[in-house]
């Protein structure tokens, strides 16, 4: 997801998950901070539920289906469109306006967790957003406009041979962790922490589910 030089340099990471939204600093090559938000996909699919009276699977699958965070450079038609999913419809720009709103607040809240309010000193190379909710159209330049600071959608990198859907943001954390025990293996112990039988269990999981 990080570049080498993102890490070096200073960079914000943010894992928006489904129910919490976890985030890593980086300064000169290693975790400077650590915070976790209880705000993430979770919330914002909530606020569809209550905000258009939708059950909560049907505002899940609108959101994945038609989740934009831009509603003002919509066109006439998107506006006059009614999404439909299960029976149910709604205006799309009142989809879009739930979705940007808590979006937005998600965005700010990454930033008051930050230790130094001098972003640009501490992380030169900016934010980059993963985790399945960065999948939302338009997010990245929502951050750039509402927080100001260069953003990214990051994507897990130095996966080869196996299906496209891996580089999905969404898979951002299983990626990782698979690459992160391929290697690792059968270096010692001063090397890397000897894995237990859960994570293990785990790893050989994630390896038939993906194939490798």
């Amino acid at each position: 997801v990080l570049t080498p030089e993102e890490r070096e340099v200073g960079v914000i990471l943010a894992d928006i998950g489904g129910g919490t939204t976890d985030i890593a600093v980086f300064k000169d090559g290693s975790i400077y901070h650590t915070s976790i938000i209880p705000v993430a996909g979770y919330q914002v699919t909530s606020d569809i539920s209550i905000g258009l009276g939708l059950p909560f699977e049907v505002a899940e699958a609108m959101k994945r289906k038609y989740g934009n965070v831009y509603p003002d450079v919509l066109t006439k038609s998107q506006e006059s469109t009614l999404t439909v999913e299960d029976g149910h419809s709604v205006s799309y720009r009142e989809l879009c306006e739930i979705i940007k709103a808590r979006m937005e607040e998600l965005l700010r809240l990454i930033l008051l967790e930050m230790p130094d309010s001098n972003y640009a000193s501490l992380a030169p190379a900016g934010l980059v957003l993963t985790g399945g909710t960065s999948n939302l159209t338009g997010l990245e330049a929502l951050a750039r406009q509402t927080i100001r600071i260069q953003t990214r959608i990051g994507e897990p990198m130095g996966v080869y041979g196996i299906t496209d859907i891996l580089h999905d943001p969404a898979h951002s954390t299983g990626v990782g962790l698979l690459l992160w025990g391929t290697r690792h293996q059968g270096k010692p112990a001063w090397e890397a922490k000897k894995r237990n039988g859960i994570f293990d269990g785990f790893m050989t999981l994630l390896k038939k589910f993906f194939g490798v």
